[in-house]
């Protein structure tokens, strides 16, 4: 018996976005949920699903919705305005099922050179004129669901970026629809990473390290803070990454967590936190280096030495099965005894990826077992006001058997 061409064509787009690198547990987490589909709010889930850059003032703050469906023959969905399609259409998302919705008006020249265009513009014709546009989010997210002929089963959203009146709004026309909030499901999937994910974290991380070696070399008696955010954020930019957050902080202002540039000049004695962030196509590091500057006081030494210890000790005992309350307690508890007697922290580490904090934390009650394939910041902050701050802290990747560390640059105290 021969397929026809449709089997052929939907055979060709299952295999095609079975293929995607985290599509397979895409799919086992929605079987064990029992979900029919998924539907992606906030940018970085819609990110997740789509693949679509999350540009300021366009798709990052505009209403975008990814819709996944559990059966392997449909291709996922993006639902978008108009005014965002162009974002989408400069991307490298796999995504070729788009709806858009809303009021925005291209025009096009009578008659069009369809040829002459380049690929993003034809993409946008394609979709602007050549597909209906619904007039609001609501009615797009049910057309999807009808064509696809979902009219009945069990639907997770995410309800961290959807108003309760716009589900209510689709629970009306899908009346036989069961939805239900899967913020939380969202999370479980993205907290194992895939191949592809874990190599653009892997080349932020290698962006973010030259641009902590930047700031290093910049370090001088005498340089503005600001100087040092500068030239950290230059570096970067320079490698191919975007900058998203610098917190360098010198002196006793060093203290303050989440530290912004400031005129403060460098001091000799000076401790130096450099805790950054750079962005690889939507991927996140977080990597922390310490110095002093010219001189190292006792205190400076003996603080920055323990905390590096906790951080040795964490990573050391890291490893699949491990509950994160023992690793919390490993490394809280080390810093202790190498002393700094007082030491408590909240969390000693976290998942990232689409975020800088993503679950799961390092926390002291946490019981979630750490998973291969898992991506964690792991870290050991102190802020003294009055003294200065510290935080060592390495970027890993769970392996079968421990860990393989994703920031290379050497996690010591620098004297510049």
């Amino acid at each position: 018996m021969h397929s026809s061409p449709g089997d052929q064509v939907e055979h060709r787009m299952a295999e095609a976005w079975i293929d995607l690198p985290f599509w397979n547990r895409i799919f086992d987490v929605m079987n064990k949920k029992k979900l029919d589909a998924l539907i992606a709010s906030t940018p970085e889930n819609v990110s997740y699903l789509c693949d679509i850059p999350r540009v300021p003032g366009v798709v990052s703050e505009s209403d975008v919705h990814g819709v996944v469906f559990r059966d392997k023959g449909s291709e996922p969905a993006a639902i978008m305005p108009a005014v965002a399609v162009d974002q989408w259409a400069q991307s490298t998302s796999p995504i070729k099922d788009v709806k858009i919705y809303g009021e925005f008006y291209y025009y096009k020249t009578e008659p069009l050179n369809y040829k002459s265009l380049s690929e993003a513009e034809r993409k946008v014709v394609d979709i602007y004129f050549g597909h209906p546009r619904a007039r609001e989010i609501l009615d797009a997210v049910v057309n999807v669901f009808r064509e696809r002929g979902i009219v009945k089963g069990r639907v997770g959203f995410d309800e961290v970026n959807m108003p309760t009146t716009r589900i209510r709004g689709i629970q009306k026309k899908l009346p036989r629809i069961k939805f239900t909030p899967a913020h939380g499901v969202f999370q479980e999937i993205r907290m194992v990473k895939s191949t592809d994910e874990i190599e653009k974290i892997r080349r932020a991380v290698e962006v973010t390290e030259k641009g902590i070696q930047a700031v290093l070399d910049a370090a001088k008696l005498g340089v503005p803070n600001s100087d040092l955010v500068l030239t950290y954020e230059t570096t970067v930019k320079k490698h191919g990454c975007k900058p998203h957050f610098a917190s360098i902080g010198a002196g006793t202002e060093g203290a303050l967590v989440n530290h912004l540039p400031s005129p403060y000049m460098l001091k000799k004695g000076d401790t130096i936190r450099i805790d950054c962030n750079a962005v690889y196509s939507n991927y996140l590091s977080d990597v922390g280096r310490n110095a002093v500057v010219e001189v190292v006081s006792d205190k400076a030494r003996k603080y920055c030495e323990a905390l590096i210890d906790g951080v040795n000790a964490m990573e050391a005992v890291t490893q699949p099965g491990i509950k994160l309350a023992e690793v919390f307690r490993e490394g809280v508890s080390t810093v202790r005894r190498s002393g700094i007697h007082h030491y408590e922290r909240q969390n000693v580490g976290h998942s990232l990826g689409l975020q800088v904090v993503e679950p799961p934390v390092i926390m002291r009650d946490s019981n979630i077992e750490v998973q291969e394939d898992m991506v964690i910041a792991i870290e050991t902050p102190y802020y003294e006001l009055g003294f200065g701050s510290f935080n060592p802290e390495d970027t890993v990747r769970i392996t079968k058997h421990g860990i393989e560390k994703l920031s290379k640059m050497e996690n010591r105290l620098y004297v510049v």
